[in-house]
């Protein structure tokens, strides 16, 4: 997935001399977001290549890969830890875990990529809709359901009985 940030062309109002596009690209395991990069400097290329004018005034590339947030990263199911936090949410909420990849830069990648060692994943009340927004908020409801979790999978990663 490949969106178009913001493009810039610095004042309004004005014939810009240059403009600026920024991108982000969601990167998926497996993939390296310089290979990412590389791909879509080509695609951008091959089409300004057509035109005579932008043959001549190639565009100039310069791209941010944020370190460990830019590499993807997931855990397997299977992994020890992913077993005993389903096992909590069915126990706290009496229904199923249901996991699910999450397309989004966060500290999970950070952690992963660092030392692939440390279990893992992302979980936590409310709504990926009203995050990092201006009205954010969290149901108590959800809060209180969230740490009855927790609470219950820390348990039993220690072998609390």
């Amino acid at each position: 997935m490949v969106n178009i940030m913001r493009a810039d062309n610095g004042n309004i109002g004005r014939i810009p001399g240059r403009a600026q596009v920024w991108t982000r690209a969601a990167v998926m395991p497996g993939e390296d977001p310089k290979r990412i990069a590389d791909a879509m400097q080509e695609v951008i290329l091959s089409v300004t290549d057509t035109d005579p004018w932008l043959a001549k005034e190639r565009p100039e590339f310069s791209w941010i890969i944020l370190g460990g947030r830019s590499y993807p990263a997931e855990i397997s199911e299977t992994h020890e830890s992913v077993k005993l936090f389903r096992d909590s949410i069915g126990a706290v909420t009496g229904n199923a875990a249901k996991p699910a990849g999450f397309v989004s830069p966060a500290d999970m990648q950070q952690l992963l990529n660092i030392d692939p060692r440390t279990p893992t994943f992302m979980f936590g009340p409310g709504s990926i809709t009203q995050a990092h927004t201006e009205d954010e908020y969290v149901p108590v409801d959800q809060v209180v359901k969230t740490s009855a979790i927790l609470a219950d999978f820390i348990l039993r990663w220690c072998g609390v009985e």
